[in-house]
Order: C-alpha cells, then sequence, then structure tokens
C-alpha cells in the first residue's frame, strides 16, 4: 500500500516483528518502544502515533474504533462514525483529552490483507492548535506509505517462553512491595495480597493486584519481545490504558519476572 518509489524506501522504518514498515514525514523525529512509534517535529505542536492493532477482521476494528482510543492520560472518542476510503482504510475524527487539554485527532486505520491485525495511524494536537486539513494529510501520507510482511519468526527463545507461558496461571511467592517496572508506577508499583496473572492462549492476560491500586483486576493483551539488552520480556496492553515491559527470566529453576519470583501453573 505506498505510492513511493524505491529510492524512499531507503528510509522507511517499522517493526520486523509485527510485520509493518512505513514512511515517516519529513522533519519528524521518531521514537520507538516495541512496535509503537511516536513521531514529533519541532515545527508543529502536533503528535503523530503509528501502533499496530489486533483486530481480526475490518468489522471487529470498526467496533474497536467505536469504543475510542483510551490509554494513560489519553481519552479520544469517535465524532462520527468511521469512513471506509477507496483504499478500504478507515479514516475518523475524535474529540476529547490528552493530559486532561481538550484536545482533537484525525484517525487512519488499516487492516492486514494476508492475516488479522494491522496499523492505527493517529496524528492529535491540543484543540487551540488543530488543524484539521494538515493532520489529515499526515495521516494519509502515514497510511499511503504503509507496507506490510508476514511476522517475522519470533526468536528460538521467544517461542520456549511462549511454550511455557501460554494458558498458564502465574503466582507470585515474594513478599509486598517490589522495584517499579516500564509502566508509569511500575507494573508492580503497588501491590496486594493476592498477585496473580493468567495469560491466555489467544494473547489475552488477566491480572489481579499488578496494576495500580492493591486488589485492582485489568484486562488486556500480552505478547513477548525481545529487549534491547538481549533477554526476554512480557508486554502487557492494559484495555483500560497503560502498557508495562516486564523483564523474564529463568533462574535455577525459577521463574522470575522483574526479579520477582512466581509459580507457574496451568490455567
Amino acid at each position: 500500500m505506498s505510492g513511493t518509489g524505491p529510492a524512499a524506501r531507503e528510509h522507511e522504518l517499522g517493526d520486523a516483528a509485527a510485520g509493518f514498515w512505513f514512511l515517516p514525514p519529513p522533519r519528524f523525529a521518531v521514537r520507538s518502544q516495541a512496535s509503537r512509534f511516536v513521531l514529533d517535529s519541532e515545527e508543529d505542536r502536533g503528535l503523530l502515533l503509528v501502533v499496530p492493532h489486533d483486530a481480526p477482521d475490518r468489522e471487529t476494528l470498526v467496533v474497536q474504533l467505536r469504543e475510542g482510543w483510551v490509554e494513560s492520560g489519553l481519552d479520544l472518542r469517535l465524532q462520527d462514525e468511521p469512513v471506509i476510503e477507496a483504499d478500504g482504510s478507515l479514516s475518523a475524527t475524535l474529540f476529547g483529552t490528552v493530559q486532561g487539554e481538550a484536545s482533537c485527532a484525525a484517525l487512519g486505520a488499516v487492516q492486514r490483507r494476508d492475516g488479522p491485525g494491522g496499523v492505527l495511524v493517529l496524528a492529535l494536537a491540543a484543540q487551540t492548535d488543530w488543524q484539521p486539513r494538515k493532520y489529515a494529510a499526515y495521516v494519509r501520507m502515514l497510511v499511503l506509505s504503509l507496507r506490510f510482511a508476514p511476522p517475522a519468526p519470533p526468536a528460538p527463545d521467544l517461542v520456549e517462553w511462549r511454550e511455557w507461558l501460554a494458558d498458564r496461571r502465574l503466582v507470585s511467592l515474594g513478599a509486598a512491595g517490589g522495584r517499579g517496572s516500564a509502566m508509569a508506577g511500575g507494573a508492580f508499583g503497588a501491590w496486594a495480597a493476592r498477585r496473580e496473572l493468567l495469560l491466555t492462549e489467544d494473547g489475552r492476560f488477566e491480572s489481579w493486584g499488578l496494576f495500580g491500586a492493591p486488589g485492582a483486576v485489568l484486562v488486556g493483551r500480552w505478547n513477548l519481545a525481545t529487549a534491547e539488552t538481549g533477554g526476554a520480556v512480557l508486554d502487557l496492553y492494559a484495555d483500560e490504558g497503560g502498557h508495562a515491559r516486564i523483564a523474564l527470566e529463568l533462574r535455577e529453576g525459577a521463574t522470575l519476572l522483574d526479579g520477582r519470583r512466581f509459580h507457574v501453573t496451568p490455567a
């Protein structure tokens, strides 16, 4: 899905594990975490986000979009129903708040043709800086530059971790307390007496006491990735917003999550 030539492709960015690549607009700096990309520019007050989604088909994607874009510090809702563009992608306008400030966003959503999942593109700015045509143009530029390929096969150690963790219940053995994780405040920043994590075969999780207030129960998506240091990490994406990246380790037969020992039992 691209109108760009081979020379331009030298500047594309993406994630082989998720199987997508895109061309950033000129003069935008790019930061990435796992498969999530954040683009900003000194010449523009807005932000651009390029994030994979896991919807199995376009109908499900529309249902998910109707729920809005909600995560930590960000709450945006659709103004109208998504529009199907000539190329099959979806576009929409959202309004809401970012870090408590009234904000607007242009959204583009692409469904893969060769399987489930795809990519969401979001251009957002404070309501006082909002320029609809400008930000919609950024979204279309990114959507049209998207290129998909089959996701790269996971590294052997990730395959082993998935076989070990999928469809399992992890129960903490440690005392209360513990150091934080990658999410603001730490996935383990506030512990309850019950600290469990259920990882299902279909990529969903349910947690007790791992996020937020003691005793909090949250659900979301989980995935495995390789950290920059080379070790395996567990990514947890809560449906209510928030992301935790947790280091995985096997030490003397024990399973450690961010250095904390967990029992691993069948779900």
